[in-house]
C-alpha cells in the first residue's frame, strides 16, 4: 500500500467505526424507549470502548502524517477478478452527509402539498440536491443497487422522524411532513436568504451542530437542570428556567430558554411537549449529545 493510500484507509476504518457507533446509539434509544436501562447502560459501555479505539486510530492516524513518507513503488501484484462496479461504504468526506439531505427533502415535501410516496418524493427532490452530489453519490449501493445518494436521504428522513419534522405514524411507504417540519425548514430557508442579503457564506447549520463542543456540556447541564425541576419539583417550565438561572447565578433566563429551545432547533411549545413524554425526551437528548448518553440516563432515568 503506497503512502498516499494510507491515509484513505485510515478514513475508511474511521467511518465505518462512525457507522458502527451510530447504529448502536439508534438501538440504545430504542433500549431506553423500553425501559431497559441496564441493556442500555451495557450498550452504552461498548460505545465507550469503541470511541476509545476510534481516538487511538485517529492518533496514529495523526502519527503516519507527521511521518511525511514518501510514496513507494507499488509492488506488482497477481491479476485478479474485476471487482463488481457497486461499492460498500465509502471513505469520510467523500459522500454528501445526511445532514445536507434534511431541508431539501423537507422543501420537496412541501412542494407535494405535504406527503407523497417515497419513489415520488425522491425523484422530485434530485433536482435541489443536485448541486451537491459527487460522483461517488451517484454509485450504486451493492446491496440495493440503488444511488447511493437516495440511500443517504432515507438515513437522513429517519432523524427527521425522531426530531418530529416527518410524521412517524404516515402510511407505508409515505412520508409526510409535519407541522413542526414546516415551521422548521422556513426558518431555515430564512437564514439562508439572510445570509445572502449580507453577504456571508450560504452554509446551511443544522440546529445539532450549532453549538461548539466546549459548550455542549454546559448546554446539556442546563437542560437537565430544567427537566429535573419539571419532574421532581412538579415546577411549570417557566418556573423551572427561571430556578436554573438563579441557581446559576445567571442575569437572564433567556439564557437558559435559549438552551432549551433554540439550541436543540425547538420551540417553547415543542420542547413543552417533548419534556411531556420522559423516554422520547431521553431519546432525543442522546441524539443530540451522543457523547453524553451515559449522563443523561444516570440524570433522567430514575
Amino acid at each position: 500500500m503506497q503512502n498516499h493510500e494510507v491515509i484513505p484507509a485510515f478514513e475508511m476504518l474511521l467511518d465505518e467505526m462512525e457507522a458502527v457507533v451510530e447504529g448502536l446509539n439508534q438501538e440504545g434509544a430504542q433500549l431506553l424507549t423500553g425501559g431497559k436501562y441496564d441493556d442500555a447502560r451495557a450498550l452504552i459501555e461498548k460505545v465507550e470502548t469503541i470511541n476509545n479505539i476510534r481516538d487511538k486510530v485517529r492518533s496514529l492516524q495523526d502519527e503516519w502524517r507527521k511521518l511525511s513518507v514518501k510514496p513507494g513503488k507499488k509492488p506488482v501484484r497477481k491479476p485478479q477478478q474485476p471487482k463488481p462496479t457497486p461499492t460498500a461504504r465509502l471513505g469520510k468526506g467523500l459522500r454528501t452527509p445526511e445532514d445536507a439531505f434534511k431541508l431539501p427533502l423537507l422543501k420537496t415535501l412541501i412542494e407535494m402539498g405535504g406527503a407523497g410516496r417515497v419513489s415520488d418524493v425522491l425523484d422530485r427532490m434530485e433536482k435541489h440536491v443536485q448541486p451537491i452530489l459527487t460522483e461517488h453519490d451517484y454509485r450504486p449501493l451493492k446491496s440495493s443497487n440503488e444511488p447511493r445518494w437516495r440511500n443517504t436521504a432515507k438515513w437522513a428522513r429517519l432523524v427527521l422522524v425522531q426530531k418530529g419534522y416527518l410524521a412517524s405514524d404516515s402510511p407505508r411507504g409515505v412520508w409526510e411532513i409535519t407541522v413542526s417540519g414546516r415551521a422548521w425548514a422556513e426558518a431555515q430557508s430564512e437564514e439562508v436568504l439572510s445570509q445572502k442579503r449580507t453577504e456571508k457564506q450560504s452554509v446551511i447549520r443544522f440546529p445539532e451542530k450549532e453549538l461548539d463542543p466546549e459548550d455542549r456540556s454546559v448546554a446539556l447541564e442546563q437542560i437537565i437542570e430544567v427537566c429535573l425541576e419539571i419532574y421532581h419539583n412538579g415546577r411549570d417550565y417557566n418556573e423551572a428556567i427561571q430556578q436554573v438561572a438563579d441557581r446559576r447565578g445567571l442575569k437572564s433566563v433567556h439564557t437558559v430558554a435559549d438552551k432549551c429551545t433554540r439550541q436543540l432547533g425547538l420551540n417553547t411549545a415543542e420542547f413543552k411537549a417533548l419534556t411531556e413524554d420522559k423516554f422520547r425526551l431521553m431519546k432525543f437528548l442522546i441524539d443530540q449529545f451522543p457523547k453524553d448518553q451515559y449522563y443523561i440516563i444516570e440524570q433522567l432515568g430514575s
